[in-house]
């Protein structure tokens, strides 16, 4: 019977903590800005100008082909070589606003929903991005 109160004590508490973080979590996230976009990468070399010049003339044509109508998501799946968003259409989930590389973050934050960037430069290469949604900040800390 005593370790039946203890298993019920400590299941209680453990629903309260979540309780609280939920909680907490939510009231955090109204205070910032958070972004759902997807992409599509390139990887380049750029001590390589032969392969740099190929993967920019890649994106400029996944590009011209998404603005010409063709699936964003799709073109993702097929073309992006980020290994860990490309099974989702490129789709990054939410992020917050200041977790993005500088330049894609730049990029992104100027974009109306659905609207796609134009090439974009970053560390890791070229992207095209796409604006799925973003959640403005509803209170202030």
């Amino acid at each position: 019977m005593k370790r039946n109160l203890i298993l019920a004590g400590m299941v209680l508490l453990i629903f309260a903590v979540s309780i609280y973080f939920s909680h907490r979590q939510g009231i955090l996230q109204q205070w910032r800005v958070e972004i759902r976009a997807g992409h599509i990468l390139i990887m380049t070399d750029r001590n390589d100008p032969v392969k740099d010049a190929q993967a920019l003339e890649r994106i400029k044509e996944i590009r011209e082909r998404i603005l010409a109508g063709e699936d964003f998501a799709e073109l993702a799946r097929v073309y992006s070589e980020d290994i860990l968003s490309v099974a989702m259409g490129g789709d990054l989930g939410f992020i917050e606003e200041d977790d993005f590389d500088e330049r894609f973050g730049e990029a992104v934050s100027h974009l109306k929903r659905g609207e796609v960037s134009d090439v974009v430069t970053s560390a890791y290469g070229y992207h095209v991005i796409q604006l799925i949604d973003r959640r403005e900040p509803i209170g202030k800390p």
